[in-house]
């Protein structure tokens, strides 16, 4: 692995402990013949476990068999849940100390029937000390004397709000293979550069922003400068305003060796670190950004943007190989990567996001809806003290879930 793991409100190990459901059948004898476990359904988490091999559970005679048939069909729909016997009982583990329905309103279904006499099956649920001791918040705040920690009077100012933001959220699914790959990224003012240098007749400049290619290929004669100038084009003409990759815009490129001298750390060097471009190095830069769509004169940096999720390639199999090279340089104002953070299903919300300028009241809200259904409100604008008839401020970006929600 890479070394990198969960730190934003991350649970620590050895403060989750496992809950448990005890099934107990009491003076209830199943290898009796006229006594069968016909149903074995619970819910763990608001998520619904039941065996779906009722003729295995009624054949089962013992809580040893009973127990093995129900860990075989939890397990396998998650790996955290296992169950065994002990005694006249089945005992039910989460690894992840998520709740376990003990009644039936809760979603507690374990049946049995009977030919005659009388058999019972209760279920008793121990909780373990689940506590996330990171309770981290993420705070966004605008600064008047950043030197005295004085913020923005949000009162007066429109102030950095959650709508200016963009977010990528990657589930954990069958796709996510690696727990790495399950990451939050929230971006500001989101900007690429991309710096391609020394290509060749032949060579395919390919920009894939969320899916969405954007390529040319070099022709006989041309400097870098020329293709990438002409690549720009080709993403600025782009008239598919629902395209993944959003309203993209490539702004001008440049060969200008102070870009290069990495003077200010910010990554990008020459060929050999000297400071200045090479002799007979051909170098051009272009800068990827999002166009602002339905921003108010009130909160021009306000409106409709895509997080760009961007790679790039050079290749050439005319060559048999790209003479050019590309990299990429994240230059946003604002960019978060909050690794392994599962920012939806209501990950995201008012209190693990915070945007503030003087107070200590967010001025807007970032939240994802729960994935079961929400009903999500955002922050409502405020009047500006200093200029009548001005609203400002109340700018939120919220996001829907798996569920149908409702979003005002």
């Amino acid at each position: 692995g890479d070394g990198f793991g969960q730190d934003f409100r991350a649970p620590k190990d050895a403060d989750i402990d496992a809950s448990h459901l005890t099934v107990d059948f009491g003076a209830t004898d199943i290898s009796l013949p006229e006594v069968a476990v016909s149903t074995f359904q619970i819910k763990i988490g608001g998520e619904t476990f039941a065996v779906a091999d009722t003729t295995a559970l009624m054949a089962a005679n013992t809580p040893e068999e009973l127990a093995a048939i129900v860990n075989t069909a939890f397990n396998a729909q998650d790996a955290n849940v296992t169950a065994i016997p002990s005694g006249n009982t089945v005992v039910i583990t989460d690894a992840q100390g998520r709740d376990i329905s003990d009644t039936i309103d809760e979603g507690f279904a374990v049946g049995i029937v009977l030919s005659g006499g009388s058999a019972s099956a209760n279920g008793i649920f121990q909780s373990g000390p689940v506590n996330v001791v990171e309770d981290d918040v993420l705070v966004i705040k605008s600064y008047e004397d950043r030197s005295v920690n004085l913020g923005q009077n949000q009162e007066t100012t429109e102030i950095s709000n959650a709508a200016a933001m963009v977010a990528q959220l990657v589930r954990d699914d069958a796709a996510t293979t690696d727990v790495n790959e399950i990451n939050t990224v929230l971006a500001q003012a989101q900007e690429m550069l991309v710096r391609v240098s020394n290509v060749s007749s032949g060579d395919q400049i390919v920009l894939d922003i969320n899916g969405k290619e954007y390529s040319y290929t070099v022709q006989t004669g041309e400097t870098t400068e020329a293709a990438v100038t002409k690549l720009k084009d080709i993403i600025n003409n782009e008239l598919d305003l629902n395209s993944g990759s959003g309203r993209v815009a490539a702004l001008a490129v440049t060969t200008d060796a102070t870009n290069f001298g990495d003077t200010d750390g910010d990554g990008l060097t020459d060929i050999d670190g000297d400071g200045t471009l090479d002799a007979g190095t051909d170098v051009a830069v272009l800068t990827l950004t999002q166009v602002i769509v339905g921003g108010s004169p009130n909160s021009p940096n306000v409106g409709s943007q895509t997080f760009m999720d961007i790679s790039a390639t050079i290749n050439n199999t005319l060559a048999g190989g790209a003479g050019g090279t590309i990299e990429l340089h994240n230059q946003s104002n604002t960019y978060v990567d909050l690794v392994e953070f599962p920012g939806y299903d209501a990950g995201l919300r008012g209190d693990t996001v915070k945007f503030l300028g003087r107070g200590e009241t967010s001025v807007s809200l970032l939240q994802t809806a729960l994935d079961a259904g929400d009903t999500i409100t955002g922050v409502d604008a405020t009047l500006d003290t200093d200029t009548p008839d001005t609203w400002i401020n109340g700018d939120d970006l919220l996001i829907g879930g798996l569920g149908n929600d409702s979003i005002t």
